[in-house]
């Protein structure tokens, strides 16, 4: 009888501690990262930054594995805007005290003919960033927000 009890307790401890969310990862934006230009976003503690080697401009990746979100940067004169100035489609946003500019696209740049959204900073080298258009863009998009120039 004991040992069934004790087995029960174990199972039901395990199955609580495997619906937690993982230690110290919050949905809140808390962690403010350094982008290899001296800019600042703000991401949620979980989450991992990853600094790339790039040819001529600055690129990286910003994910979060568990709910497959990934942002790809790439930052530099030589990177070009990725969103076009004279685009009709492109809608104008604001980070903390940067105008930023976004666009959904419809290529097969990440084998997805939905594609992604593209997203630049204009005034910070271009600034660019690229994601998926999928269910966690606002996510995404609340992040952008967070950039901070140096």
């Amino acid at each position: 009888m004991n040992l069934k009890i004790l087995v029960i307790l174990v199972t039901v401890k395990l199955i609580l501690l495997s619906c937690q969310d993982e230690k110290g990862c919050s949905t809140e934006n808390e962690n403010q990262i350094t982008l290899p230009n001296g800019d600042f976003l703000t991401i949620p503690a979980c989450w991992k930054h990853e600094i790339s080697q790039g040819i001529d401009s600055y690129v990286g990746q910003i994910t979060y594995e568990k709910e497959n979100i990934f942002i790809m940067y790439d930052i530099g004169s030589m990177a070009g805007s990725y969103v076009d100035s004279a685009s009709i489609n492109k809608i104008i946003e604001n980070s903390v005290n940067e105008v930023f500019w976004y666009e959904v696209v419809d290529r097969e740049y990440l084998n997805d003919e939905n594609c992604c959204v593209f997203i630049t900073f204009p005034e910070r080298g271009p600034a660019n960033f690229i994601t998926p258009n999928d269910e966690n863009f606002n996510e995404v998009l609340e992040i952008l927000k967070t950039y901070t120039s140096n």
